[in-house]
């Protein structure tokens, strides 16, 4: 059976093998920007989470501080002498 197709044309499942391809080719990019973003947001979200505990940390050495000049435990120490 001889075709009347030019040499260079392709054959229709050939296109859609291509256009699968390029549609797959450009799905793999689509997931692996989102992969990035959200990577990018993930680290973001460390470093706030690690801001926080910075703060927090700060916070207790200064309260702790302001205790031992005090000469008071905290608020742990004048609650007891409350209870009494």
């Amino acid at each position: 059976m001889a075709t009347n197709r030019p040499p260079s044309s392709e054959h229709p499942r050939e296109r859609a093998a291509t256009a699968g391809g390029v549609a797959d080719r450009a799905r793999t990019a689509q997931l692996r920007a989102r992969v990035a973003a959200l990577e990018t947001a993930l680290e973001r979200e460390r470093e706030r989470r690690q801001a926080v505990i910075a703060r927090y940390e700060r916070l207790l050495d200064e309260r702790t501080r302001a205790a031992k000049n005090d000469g008071d435990d905290g608020d742990a120490g004048g609650l007891l002498d409350r209870l009494r």
